[in-house]
């Protein structure tokens, strides 16, 4: 079956701020970038996420033997492109791959961080035979202003 993707977007645990798509980081300056912090890539984390996620596991059965090796591709991939995109930002990316047979699953985090300035994105991907979910957070590098209570 064919790749679906499905992303959400929430607020934190403590409920500080509901991360809403921007534009496409590609279009932005720098200093566009820099004013909205994690939310202004989030479209561009998402495609990188679905991209990886279908190159890797388009067309495969579950396999116990090949699932590690499968996840760990994938978030070595994940990391790599998030450097790529922008290195301003401490990533932190998480995945499960689950055999699709009706089991049920959750997820969740809680974070501490600025919420202006930090954020994530979650795809979730799913064929016939299996369930992908992969997250990133995106924890803003800036080093002047460490001390900055937010």
């Amino acid at each position: 079956g064919r790749g679906r993707t499905s992303g959400r977007h929430a607020s934190d645990s403590v409920g500080r701020r509901s991360f809403v798509r921007a534009s496409p980081a590609a279009s932005m300056s720098l200093n566009d970038t820099e004013a909205e912090g994690f939310a202004a890539l989030e479209n561009s984390v998402e495609t990188l996420i679905k991209k990886t996620v279908s190159t890797e596991l388009e067309g495969k059965h579950y396999s116990s033997e090949k699932v590690t090796d499968w996840t760990q591709q994938i978030l070595e991939k994940v990391v790599k492109g998030l450097k790529d995109l922008d290195a301003r930002f401490k990533y932190l990316v998480t995945g499960i791959i689950m055999q699709k047979n009706g089991a049920g699953v959750c997820t969740s985090f809680s974070s501490y961080w600025h919420a202006e300035r930090d954020g994530f994105c979650k795809v979730a991907w799913e064929t016939e035979f299996l369930h992908c979910v992969v997250t990133c957070y995106g924890l803003a590098l800036d080093l002047d202003s460490a001390d900055e209570d937010f």
